[in-house]
């Protein structure tokens, strides 16, 4: 299966302080609280040892060697540019940018046997040592298990997915893409010295190209979930081709007999059987738990990667099990995974991708798992200020009743996640046309009363809508060319865009705009009804990155800057006792901020993509868990009067050199990998000027110094070899 990145944000280095105030460095304590599963877009198991399995998230990779319990492995994950594959042998290639591993040990040491020109953009997955990588304008190919590679030159620039017809590496088929919307898929009968255009798609990404191993004009081919074309067949090479349009979001595809298949599917949720009687196929959901991406197969053991972990077979795939302790995967690669505000201790947060719902009851302490049914996506969650068991999600799913589909946006539950109702239909006529709801505020007041934020792809419009009767049915507000990015508050709500602020004191019938901030972007907005106090940070681009926290008093009408960066700030919050935390990010440099009546800033090794706050305790959402502090709150504050400076450090790329401009004291000097693995820690002199790097490997880093003074510096590296 090919996995597509559905978020790629670079997370971006230099701290400015609002006004006379000073930034002191400052040092919280960070308690982590993991939580399991995560996205799971590419699994392989060891032939030789079915217990032995590698998979890769978007950050990390995982290694389990017992079937079970998973923990980090060494390799990258998908945003490293990574894949894996294993060989009948049980030998490992791990794939890396432009450059070919192989290990004998499941990865734990990579020998280098392959060097291309140009990043891999895909590899075949079939467990053979016949093996097809392609990069732009090329494809290479071993038959020894990735000794030797040969090169196939191929006039195709961009190459979505290829794969070989099983035992007979004569045949390929790939799927290229002409940057005009359209993907081609193209088969060659000659190892690739020739091909024939044999079927199109628009707006389409191949996700997985199945080929009989008993039959090879006999292809499946995956559409994923945007803009599916679902699930294409061919038994006669694409003389001819039909659709099975049941199967609407299919990610992956295996032959498990010459009349059975297996498929991953966002939607219908789950895993499912195809089986062929009659020379027709039919198809039956086998599991339904979750969406699922990807498979591996070693004998009768299946492992399935989903959205939300990893669940695994071990009687052919008739029967599945969640087997992912010790996975902490959860919203990596999500800016702001949906969450509802911390009330009363009780919070709730989802991925993006999938539908696992996690719960705590005791402000972050301990977390529950649970599955909601039937959804592909969540997009926002949002619980009562009065009573947080009433909880209100927008998401994209649905459910078949009888031979029709039927799609659901809006999900209800009374009781906090235990039931979960959907509160409207979408026929199956009217899901292309659908404009989707996007963010939610419900009413404290009046759990049937809610606001949403739409997004109209057709007219390339937002706006705010309210409901009376729990989502049911709708009245239009307000409409914006600008997102509709937030909407928080009480019955007294704020709804943020691109460019403004806007209130409203009656849940949305009537509103004022608060802040017209032009040709900027809001990144993050909170709200204290105690102290009647609303405030967002946004961010300009025009000279440089400049980034602005912004209070607006309710009482007054005053308007006022409280903090500029050039971080961006993707969280933001506003404590019972006035004080305001964000949390920011640029160029792989993350920061906390306290601010009353100074401001204290702390450099954290994690990203919070987004924060709560309450009178005890600050919660950070990180990519693998949540991050819990107290001490911002309970009063710990500087620990050194030391302000931050960012331009001590400069990288000379040609040289593979650090240079330090400042005479530093005594310092110690770490390096971590783009998923924050520390790889080196060492201790330097006074005096010294630079330091050579010539043992890393190509790839980014980022490099952390420290003096004796408690000043801290840090830097983006790119090491090219």
């Amino acid at each position: 299966m090919k996995y597509s990145l559905l978020v790629a944000l670079v997370i971006f280095v230099s701290v400015g302080m609002a006004g006379s105030d000073i930034g002191y460095k400052t040092d919280y304590n960070w308690q982590y609280i993991p939580l399991q599963g995560g996205i799971v877009p590419c699994i392989v198991a060891n032939p030789t040892d079915a217990d032995r399995a590698i998979a890769l998230s978007f950050n990390n990779s995982w290694k389990t060697n017992d079937g079970e319990n998973w923990s980090k492995h060494s390799l990258g994950g998908i945003y490293n540019n990574g894949d894996v594959l294993y060989l009948p042998s049980g030998n490992l290639l791990y794939f890396c940018s432009d450059t070919i591993f192989l290990s004998y040990d499941d990865g734990n040491t990579l020998n280098e046997v392959f060097l291309a020109s140009g990043n891999i953009r895909t590899t075949s997955r079939n467990v053979s040592d016949t093996v097809l990588v392609a990069t732009s304008n090329r494809i290479y190919i071993t038959e020894d298990g990735g000794f030797v590679w040969d090169s196939i030159s191929v006039p195709f620039s961009w190459i979505d997915y290829l794969e070989f017809a099983p035992g007979n590496d004569s045949i390929i088929y790939m799927a290229t893409y002409d940057f005009n919307d359209t993907t081609y898929i193209r088969v060659s009968n000659d190892k690739g010295s020739s091909w024939n255009t044999v079927y199109t798609f628009e707006n389409v990404e191949v996700q997985d190209i199945e080929i009989n191993p008993f039959d090879p004009n006999e292809v499946f081919i995956s559409t994923g979930i945007d803009n599916s074309d679902g699930l294409v067949y061919t038994n006669d090479g694409f003389v001819s081709a039909n659709v099975f349009q049941q199967i609407m979001a299919p990610n992956d595809v295996e032959f498990l007999s010459n009349d059975t298949i297996i498929v991953a599917s966002s939607f219908p949720v789950g895993v499912l059987m195809g089986v062929r009687s009659l020379g027709s196929w039919n198809f039956y959901v086998l599991d339904s738990l979750t969406p699922s991406l990807t498979f591996a197969i070693s004998g009768n053991t299946i492992y399935c990667g989903t959205n939300t972990g990893i669940m695994k077979s071990i009687d052919g795939g008739h029967t599945w099990q969640v087997k992912e302790t010790g996975l902490y995967a959860v919203f990596e690669g999500e800016i702001a995974p949906p969450h509802s505000h911390l009330i009363n201790n009780k919070m709730y947060i989802s991925g993006y991708y999938g539908n696992a719902l996690y719960k705590t009851q005791d402000g972050g302490q301990t977390w529950t798992k649970s599955y909601i049914p039937g959804i592909v996506q969540v997009f926002d969650i949002d619980a009562s200020a009065s009573n947080p068991d009433i909880v209100y999600i927008v998401a994209g799913g649905g459910e078949y009743i009888g031979a029709s589909v039927y799609a659901h946006n809006i999900y209800f539950s009374p009781d906090g996640g235990n039931t979960i109702i959907p509160m409207d239909t979408i026929s199956a006529g009217n899901i292309d046309n659908y404009a989707w709801k996007n963010v939610i505020h419900v009413s404290p007041t009046d759990q049937n009363l809610i606001l949403v934020a739409i997004d109209d792809d057709t007219l390339d419009m937002w706006y705010y809508a309210r409901s009376t009767d729990g989502g049911q049915t709708f009245s239009i507000l307000n409409q914006a060319e600008d997102i509709y990015r937030d909407i928080i508050g009480t019955d007294t709500v704020f709804i943020s865009a691109d460019s403004f602020v806007i209130s409203s004191y009656d849940m949305g019938n009537t509103y004022n705009v608060v802040d017209h901030i032009g040709n900027r972007y809001v990144t993050s907005m909170d709200y204290s009804p105690q102290l009647g106090k609303l405030i967002y940070s946004y961010y300009t681009n025009v000279s440089g990155i400049n980034s602005y926290c912004v209070s607006y008093d309710l009482n007054t009408g005053n308007i006022d800057t409280i903090y500029t960066d050039n971080y961006y700030f993707y969280g933001a919050s506003v404590n019972p006792d006035g004080s305001v935390f964000l949390s920011g990010a640029y160029a792989g440099e993350f920061i906390f901020v306290k601010i009353d009546t100074s401001v204290y800033v702390d450099t954290t090794d994690f990203y919070m993509q987004t924060i709560e706050s309450d009178t005890d305790k600050v919660i950070a959402i990180s990519p693998g868990g949540i991050y819990i502090s107290t001490d911002p709150v309970t009063g710990m504050k500087e620990k050194s009067g030391a302000v931050l400076n960012k331009k001590v450090l400069s990288w000379n790329m040609k040289e593979n050199k650090l240079l330090i401009n400042g005479n530093l004291d005594n310092f110690t000097f770490e390096i971590y990998t783009l998923d924050g693995r520390r790889i080196l820690k060492k201790k330097y002199k006074v005096g010294t000027e630079s330091i050579k790097l010539n043992g890393l490997v190509s790839g980014v880093y980022y490099v952390r110094i420290e003096d004796k003074n408690k000043r801290l510096f840090q830097k983006k590296i790119v090491v090219l070899k």
